[in-house]
């Protein structure tokens, strides 16, 4: 029993690599317009930069300065990421779908894990 309660308490401790993790997404966001064979459109184009410039600027500040709203702010881009392939209009870029929504679902879903691991950590 005190070996299961250990490793869930491993959860509970925020580790760097949460944050070089949410990085190389971000890096994988800005590089997604140049892998892509075809014309990406203007808003698209827009979106996709912002959101990896987001996403690469707070992980690398968290590393540096961790801090609780740099999780509520990439939740909210991942969210925004992940239901923008819905909203925007992809064009010739629509294979390009998939991944931007795994990728907003990754960020989002590890936002909220940081985010927690953050309150965990406050009220101990």
């Amino acid at each position: 029993m005190a070996k299961l309660l250990a490793d869930l308490n491993m959860f509970r401790i925020h580790r760097s690599w949460e944050d070089m993790f949410l990085a190389a997404l971000g890096v994988l966001l800005l590089v997604s317009p140049v892998v892509m064979l075809g014309e990406m459109p203007a808003p698209v184009m827009v979106s996709v930069l912002a959101t990896g410039i987001v996403i690469l600027a707070l992980s690398l500040f968290e590393v540096m300065m961790a801090g609780r709203w740099e999780e509520v702010i990439e939740f909210f881009v991942g969210l925004w990421l992940a239901a923008s392939v819905f909203v925007l209009d992809y064009g010739a870029a629509s294979q390009l779908r998939i991944w931007h929504f795994v990728i907003g679902v990754l960020v989002a879903l590890m936002a909220a894990f940081e985010f927690w691991q953050d309150s965990v950590k406050k009220r101990s």
